[in-house]
């Protein structure tokens, strides 16, 4: 089994030809992205998305198996701690740390997998992967639904054009995850 360096160094040159070869171009200063994400209370948005996102079976099943959340109240300060900087990376970091924070992730999503409810004759038994394209799909829409959502009712006003931009900016996670090219959603709609 490759350990935890060669995994992260195995995906972040992954995630760098794929970013490459893509054409996605990441947010800057003057981007919708940046305009929503840099304010912090849109940190609100994160619960219901994660309500969202629990609604999936298999993404809960995903969490129930694999989260530290569950642990004790250090692992859960931790865990909290890591995603920021990792959302942080993604959103204003330069391209090198949103590299190491889409190659984390990813590596991260490599022990995310699993057949739950196993032992049923029902169907529940469906297997599932953090890598999946359905399930990324999904959790991509809670946040780009979610985040938005919270700026418009906190911190002001988006036109359409703004949410639709900011949906946009968003679907480099293709690239950085390994999902497929126009397999995230390009407008509010």
């Amino acid at each position: 089994m490759p350990s935890a360096m060669h995994s992260f160094q195995r995906h972040r040159e992954a995630v760098r030809a794929r970013l490459l070869r893509s054409g996605h171009i990441r947010a800057g200063p003057e981007s919708v992205t940046w305009k929503i994400n840099r304010e912090v209370i849109v940190v609100a948005g994160w619960g219901r998305a994660i309500l969202l996102q629990l609604a999936h079976p298999a993404v809960a099943a995903g969490v129930h198996g694999h989260s530290s959340f569950r642990g004790s109240l250090l692992s859960s300060v931790r865990r909290l701690h890591s995603t920021v900087a990792a959302m942080l990376s993604l959103t204003f970091g330069d391209t090198e740390q949103m590299v190491g924070a889409a190659a984390g992730i990813n590596a991260i999503h490599d022990r995310v997998r699993g057949c739950p409810h196993a032992s049923r004759n029902d169907g529940a038994g469906e297997a599932y992967s953090a890598h999946d394209p359905d399930l990324q799909r999904w959790v991509h829409a809670t946040m780009v639904e979610s985040i938005p959502l919270i700026y418009e009712r906190l911190v002001g006003p988006l036109t359409c054009r703004e949410r639709d931009r900011y949906c946009l900016e968003a679907a480099i996670m293709e690239p950085l995850l390994g999902m497929p090219d126009g397999w995230l959603p390009r407008d509010a709609a």
